[in-house]
Formats: C-alpha cells, structure tokens, sequence
C-alpha cells in the first residue's frame, strides 16, 4: 500500500555541478489503480501524471545542489505497486554571449548574430538503485565525435584495479551511449573512463575520467550471477563472513645438496578456503539465491560494504553451497547458507546478458527499415525502449 505521503529515492547524487541545470527522466508504470505521480529533484518537479499499466516518461529539470535527491513521488493513495525501469540525469547545455570558439562550441544561427553554446564532451555517472538487479552505476554521454562508432569503458578502484566494465566492451555508441556497471563497487570511490573508436577500429582519444561512489546503508550485501544480471538477490553477511582469509601463493622447493632453493612465480594472490556464509529471510530471497548459484554453476559476484576485508567486487567459485532451513513447516522463512569457496579471477569473455533484449524491438516493428526509422542512433533506442508485449 503506497500512499500520497509516501516517496521512493530513486537515486541520490553528491556529484553534479552545484549551480548547473539538469534534466532527470524516469520511465514508471503500475499494474493498477491508475495511481497518480510526479518525479521530484532539487525542489522541483515534473508535471502529475496518472500512471497506468504502460511505460510512461516523467521528466523534471532542476538547479543542482551538493546533495540532490531523485524521488517518485504518488500524489493519491496507490493500492499497488509502482515500477520504475531506468533514470536518466543529464547535464543541461551552458550558453555564452557571442564570441566564445572553443572546440566544443556549437554555433546556432548567424555568426555574429548567434548564440555559442557550450557543452560538456565528458561521461556522466549516475548511481542507481534497481529492487531486482541491487545498486549499480549507469553511464552516458550524448556528446561525442561525429566519426565514434564504439567505446570500451574501463573502471578504476582506489586507484589500483583498472578493469573494462563488464558487457562495455566495444559497444555502439554512434551518437551517444549508456552503459550499466551491474558489478560497481559498494561505498568505495570509483573512476570510470573510455576509449574511443571509429568505424574501423581505430583508437580517437579518451574521455576524461569520471568519479562517483556507489553509497548504500553498512552492511549491504548483494550476490549476483557474473554473466546475467538479472539474477541477483540481497542477503545478509553471518557473523562469520569474511573474518579468516587464506591467500595461496605459486612455488616449488628443490634440495640440492644441503640447500632447499624455492621457485615462486608471480601469479597475483587470490583467497581460499573463504568462508561468506549468509543468509536468507523469505521464501523469495531463499528462490533468487538458489537462481544465482545455479545461472553460472556456483560462481557468483558479492559485493559488500567496507570495512570487511574482502574485494569489494568479490568473484567467488562455491563448489557446494549448503542451505539449512530453520522451520519452514512452521512458518520460519529463513535459510543459513554454508557458502565456502575461492575467490576466482573475473570472466575473460566480457559478455553480460542485456536486459533490453533485441526481440522486444523487433516485436515492436513490423520490419527491420521501421525499426532503423524509429531511432536515428542506438543510444535513442536504449532511452526509448518500445513497450513490452
């Protein structure tokens, strides 16, 4: 039961540019009732509009602060729930008097009679939060080279880990892209950059680096399926988790003679014998879990908040995990899991399921031309997905 004083913190940003406009839009819809609602940001907010059971598009253009909060906010009681797939923040173009020729100034009208606009050629972050799939940080930019076909799309952690984004290698980005980093790190301070390609692959420069933090409350865990997405679930860490790390390390020793020489090879340092037992609280929570260790036959993302000392995107092989219920035939909907096993090196093969599938575009159209009509760039086609059928 949602009620007209209820609101729902779709995200929250520490990081825009005080003083600068922004746009916010959020695709809702809700199964019933037909509830009323608006997108809220900064003090400002988009129109009412009465959702229904298609997608609908809430937009809000606001003034930013140091701390902005991104709200949906019903405006009558809505005896069902509301869904939101997808929010997108971006930055509003600054203009200047005649006269400015920076390289990305862009001249509307006659020179010297006109307006140079400026507009920020750099990719934006923005910290998101989705109930099924958990935190993750989705990436933008829409202005781009004219001659950028694809980008790959690195993340940096502290300073030291620099990894592609996983699914965010070589995508298209003609026009623009997003991208979705379902694995970013939890409460830690992440870098994120790209490079970019044209047509024939050739290298055209990188964009500059952007920072951002992925804040949840202490102590939240997620477990996800390292190629699909879609499987994830939130748990809670035991007690236990974490405390005794056991690294292993590469070598052999020879006796020659009175002396043991030993041969190491630098092969990185991963965990062993980790014990992350969890557990579950409701017959959901206990049916997404099994789904996440079976999608990828026991290998698992989890990642968790500081200070455990953990990576803080865990790959984790759990050969056999154990689930123990408490009481279930009494009502007890809690599952202990027995989760030992080795931390592992991410997958090579950077391939992550999509959660907008191309069928669903292609049901929408009746031919591939129609289709090609509709969206003048892939990044138009992610912003406005057809509805589902």
């Amino acid at each position: 039961m949602t009620t007209a004083a209820d609101f729902v913190t779709l995200a929250r940003f520490t990081n825009l540019t005080p003083g600068a406009e922004y746009t916010a839009k959020a695709e809702v819809r809700s199964a019933v009732n037909a509830p009323l609602v608006k997108l809220t940001a900064a003090g400002s907010e988009s129109a009412v509009s009465s959702v229904r059971d298609l997608w609908e598009t809430l937009t809000v253009t606001f003034i930013a602060t140091d701390d902005v909060r991104v709200r949906i906010v019903p405006q009558t009681d809505a005896d069902g729930l509301i869904l939101v797939d997808g929010l997108i923040v971006s930055k509003q173009p600054r203009s200047y008097f005649d006269g400015y020729s920076g390289v990305d100034a862009v001249w509307e009208g006659t020179p010297d009679k006109s307006v140079s606009r400026l507009t920020d050629r750099t990719m934006q972050a923005y910290p998101t939060y989705d109930p099924v799939r958990g935190p993750h940080v989705v990436l933008s930019a829409d202005i781009v080279p004219d001659t950028l076909a694809t980008v790959t799309v690195y993340r940096n952690v502290a300073g030291i880990d620099t990894v592609i984004v996983p699914g965010a290698e070589r995508v298209p980005a003609s026009g623009g892209f997003i991208v979705r980093d379902w694995y970013a790190p939890l409460n830690t301070s992440i870098a994120y950059t790209a490079r970019m390609f044209d047509k024939n692959g050739a290298d055209i420069g990188q964009l500059p680096i952007t920072r951002t933090q992925l804040d949840v409350p202490v102590g939240t865990t997620w477990i996800s399926s390292p190629s699909n997405p879609n499987r994830a679930v939130q748990v809670s860490l035991a007690a236990t988790a974490g405390e005794t790390l056991t690294e292993s390390y590469v070598g052999q020793v020879h006796q020659i003679g009175r002396r043991k020489i030993l041969i190491t090879a630098d092969t990185g340092t991963q965990l062993d014998d980790l014990n992350m037992d969890f557990y579950t609280d409701t017959l959901a929570q206990y049916r997404a879990a099994l789904a996440v260790f079976r999608e990828d036959h026991g290998a698992v993302v989890i990642r968790t908040t500081p200070p455990m000392e953990v990576p803080r995107t865990l790959y984790f092989w759990s050969p056999k995990p154990v689930r123990m219920e408490w009481n279930l035939s009494g009502g007890f909907e809690e599952f202990d899991w027995a989760n030992v096993g080795t931390e592992v090196s991410a997958p090579t093969t950077q391939i992550v399921a999509p959660v907008l599938t191309h069928r669903r575009y292609a049901a929408a159209f009746p031919t591939g031309r129609a289709l090609a009509a509709a969206y003048p760039t892939w990044r138009d086609a992610l912003l406005n997905p057809p509805a589902e059928r």
